[in-house]
């Protein structure tokens, strides 16, 4: 046999280039990538095709289905306004205690018995300017304490119905504070006012002076018809402090919040996604490695 005529199995054989039995390069792999990735568990099943039971399947997308939506939970008016009374009245009760340290710690003014009646021993008693300046630092503290509170263990009723049970809680804390206060502070006050002799050192227990709070006259006034000087028998003045400080601090912590809904736990979740397993090509759900 002539070098011609040699076997193409046989070293040192040549071959052209263009032959049609070269078989040195495997065949290009035209899929797509999609159809790549879903290749070790079968090809992806058709975009809208009908599934195993003949049921429309999901758009599958490279092997990876999206999961719905999850939706956050609705939230019940009902709900809403029971845990906003329940802030008002826990907070109209810690007016009790609030009056009982405002007593215990608010200066007191210390007068004399004469014999006809009694004097200051100081010309300039600060005791009046100081009752009213504790009570407001006391409300100011209670009332960034109940915002933190409110924020921390309502966080599923986050909202304007809080915000307003802070309002009129605060207030009714402070008013319940006030005249609780002022009555504890008077028990056995009067009796030593009657009895004391001339000379005698007395401590009248501390009182609010920066308001005029009185809904009842405000209601007389408005039956007679004087619309205009109701508001004068309405002036909170230091009693409107906790209810500033507890929508300030809430509304700053709202302002803060990641979250649209304020809250985690009502904040819808964004989307998954599910991939082909390699049982026959059936889907099950499962989550991308994170």
């Amino acid at each position: 046999m002539t070098a011609a005529e040699s076997s193409p199995d046989e070293p040192g054989s040549a071959r052209s280039p263009s032959s049609p039995t070269q078989t040195n390069a495997a065949p290009q792999d035209t899929d797509t990538v999609g159809e790549t990735w879903a290749r070790p568990y079968g090809p992806p099943p058709e975009v809208g095709g009908a599934g195993a039971n003949g049921a429309s399947a999901a758009p599958v997308f490279g092997g990876l289905t999206p999961l719905p939506v999850a939706t956050a939970p609705e939230r019940s008016l009902g709900r809403e306004f029971a845990f906003g009374g329940l802030v008002l009245g826990v907070l109209a009760v810690l007016g009790i205690p609030l009056g009982l340290l405002w007593q215990a710690i608010a200066p007191r003014v210390e007068l004399v018995a004469t014999e006809n009646s009694f004097r200051y021993t100081t010309e300039s008693p600060e005791g009046y300017a100081g009752d009213d300046g504790v009570f407001t630092f006391l409300g100011l503290g209670l009332g960034l304490l109940a915002a933190i509170a409110v924020w921390a263990l309502l966080r599923r009723h986050r909202g304007p119905v809080q915000v307003a049970a802070l309002v009129l809680g605060s207030i009714a804390a402070q008013v319940v504070a006030w005249r609780f206060g002022e009555w504890w502070g008077r028990i056995g006050f009067e009796a030593l006012l009657d009895n004391a002799q001339p000379g005698e050192h007395l401590f009248r227990p501390p009182r609010l002076l920066m308001i005029n709070f009185d809904p009842g006259e405000a209601w007389d006034t408005l039956l007679a018809g004087k619309v205009l000087d109701v508001g004068g028998h309405l002036q909170l003045g230091v009693l409107a402090t906790m209810a500033l400080a507890s929508v300030f601090v809430y509304t700053v912590l709202a302002g803060w919040s990641r979250y649209q809904s304020l809250s985690r736990e009502t904040e819808p979740r964004l989307p998954t996604m599910q991939t082909t397993t390699p049982d026959a090509g059936n889907e099950t759900a499962g989550r991308l490695p994170s």
